[in-house]
């Protein structure tokens, strides 16, 4: 773990964390129960949540759907249905922006009902509805810029009618939208003038052949007629156990996952399919459970699971797999790099090893006896773990995430290498980026160059531009076309360092440049955190791998910006920066001799 060094006089608090929380409400007049008996949360990239409607809960003064945590800034596109049965009743797609913790509370009002988007002279992108009105899926509470090319306008008491004794009219305040809640007892109804209620003549189909509708109170009741320890499936049409059949791939493989592949494929009966991206919080080495798939019949189920590298859409491993399913069914699968291109196993490979289909861990009956004492390590970057309860042999990488291992030259090399080819050797200068204030914040860059220079010294002068880039004095010639470590730091000569990171740059061949950004929102960061511990060095503010240079390298997270408005200064005397379209930063514009204070906001 490594602690950003801290400067007294500058220290600026812009935001260590870049993980938020999102919480997702959801208000209707819908009558639950009747009109609708669930809620569906579905969020790309985010797990899917359902609520079923009960009597404690109101709908009218809002239900939480779905709690996300942990998860990082940008836009999320989602969809959020009301269905009954398994009829959806009522949708809207939604684009919710998450900079920091976000309360979204979304409206499903009975006035979108019938609703067709876009309608006749909206624009194109007015897919969603707010209030009856087509509006864009970002528009939310009627207030952001989404909402400007629609006739959207938010309500208030008087715009929404008055109440009577059959509905209760309000303006809900958090999204601008009117809300027409029917208030008649039960066994009754609004009628047809919608200023009165009239006893309820109810229609109840049955929901499936073993989900038998009745209006024996005047409301439609709904009976399951299965046996006990049986529940009804509305899709399926039949009876089905109440501890559903299920299906959990748990995969384990010395594949680095974010380099070597990107997504996760498994087809399982030739029926049900997942692709699912990686996430730096798998542990994969161990196991990691990585899919499920439910309402699968028992008995044998028969699929495939590969790896797939999307940077060239290669397949880099696949294999069959084989089990048996009886109730809830964990299927470990082991990929290794060892059967990387074998294609003569007439089943499956395993450790280096043809196998049957139904060995896919090596601690299934049909596996033969491996043996760790015969594993070699292929090169210093492909270290050899050996897994205790089955002896097959393990070499996940030890490269960081925009570089690979290069066996043959026993080196982490640049992934663009993978794509291209690169020289046998090359040349690499340096340069730096940051926004703090040179001779009077720094006045001396150091950096390092591991197994060929250390501590080398640079002075800093006032004219010097690090805004845009300053370039460093020094070219590093005749290298191995392999990523090049070691240390870079701003500071005070004799005093020691402001700020300081690790870095792996890539050399791929002559008159390579490593641009690396040492910005003023990095002061008492600490890096790695839970969500990435590969993840060690700070940029911007966030922690991201040591091949992330100035956040425009394939390894970096989401830019932060475009253009200059996209960066939010935390006090006015800072100006606000987009560097390279992907990396804001922060001017000191005080006078020489003052500096920029947060909590003052202003010059000091």
């Amino acid at each position: 773990m490594r602690n950003c060094a801290l400067f007294a006089l500058l220290a600026l608090s812009i935001g260590c964390s870049e993980t938020h929380t999102l919480r997702v409400d959801v208000v209707s007049d819908l009558n639950g129960g009747t009109e609708f008996d669930v809620a569906v949360l579905e969020v790309d990239g985010l797990e899917s949540r359902r609520v079923a409607w009960s009597e404690s809960q109101d709908f009218v003064m809002g239900v939480r759907l779905a709690t996300y945590e942990d998860i990082s800034s940008g836009r999320y596109a989602g969809r959020i249905s009301l269905r009954l049965g398994e009829d959806e009743v009522l949708t809207r797609d939604i684009l919710i922006t998450v900079e920091a913790d976000v309360l979204a509370t979304i409206s499903m009002a009975r006035s979108c009902l019938g609703v067709q988007c876009p309608e006749a002279g909206d624009s194109a992108g007015a897919i969603a509805c707010l209030g009856g009105v087509c509006v864009e899926p970002g528009c939310v509470t009627g207030e952001e810029t989404e909402c400007a090319s629609s006739t959207f306008s938010r309500c208030t008491d008087e715009s929404c009618g008055e109440s009577n004794e059959c509905v209760q009219n309000t303006c809900e305040p958090r999204t601008g939208s009117c809300l027409r809640a029917e208030r008649c007892p039960p066994g009754t109804r609004c009628d047809e003038s919608g200023a009165s209620c009239e006893p309820e003549v109810c229609e109840c189909p049955d929901r499936a052949s073993c989900l038998l509708g009745s209006c024996d109170s005047g409301s439609c009741e709904y009976r399951d007629s299965c046996a006990a320890g049986l529940s009804c499936d509305i899709a399926e049409d039949r009876c089905l156990p109440d501890i559903a059949d299920e299906l959990a791939i748990i995969l384990q493989t010395d594949f680095k996952a974010g380099e070597d592949f990107h997504q996760v494929e498994v087809d399982i009966d030739d029926e049900f399919g997942l692709t699912l991206e990686w996430s730096p919080l798998w542990d994969l080495t161990s196991g990691e459970e990585v899919a499920v798939f439910g309402s699968i019949s028992p008995g044998p189920v028969t699929g495939t699971i590969r790896l797939r590298r999307t940077s060239d859409d290669l397949v880099i491993v696949e294999r069959p797999i084989a089990t048996t399913l009886a109730g809830r069914t964990e299927l470990r699968v082991t990929l290794t790099r060892s059967c990387e291109g074998r294609l003569d196993c007439p089943e499956a490979c395993l450790g280096g090893e043809c196998v049957p289909t139904t060995c896919s861990s090596g601690t299934e009956e049909s596996c033969p006896a491996f043996d760790c004492s015969t594993c070699r390590a292929s090169a210093t970057c492909l270290p050899t773990v050996c897994t205790p309860d089955t002896g097959i042999c393990l070499s996940p990488s030890n490269c960081v995430r925009g570089s690979y291992c290069d066996p043959v030259l026993d080196s982490c090399r640049d992934s663009d290498c993978r794509l291209a080819s690169c020289a046998e050797t090359g040349d690499i200068e340096f340069a730096i980026v940051s926004d703090f204030r040179p001779v009077e914040a720094f006045d001396e860059a150091r950096l390092s160059v591991d197994g060929v220079a250390s501590g080398l010294s640079f002075e800093v002068r006032p004219e010097q531009d690090f805004l845009n880039g300053q370039g460093l004095s020094a070219n590093f010639g005749d290298l191995s076309t392999v990523i090049q470590s070691g240390e870079i730091s701003i500071g005070f000569e004799g005093v020691g360092p402001v700020l300081s990171r690790n870095y792996q740059a890539a050399v791929n061949g002559p008159g390579q440049l490593a641009t690396i950004a040492l910005t003023r929102n990095c002061l008492d960061v600490t890096c790695p955190t839970d969500a990435d511990r590969d993840a060690t060095v700070c940029l911007g503010g966030r922690c991201v791998v040591p091949t992330c240079l100035d956040g425009r390298q394939r390894s970096c997270p989401p830019p932060q910006c475009t253009e200059n408005a996209d960066c939010s200064s935390p006090a006015p005397c800072f100006s606000a920066r987009c560097y390279g379209g992907a990396l804001c930063l922060f001017e000191d514009t005080c006078p020489p001799g003052e500096t920029c204070s947060v909590d003052l906001g202003a010059c000091e």
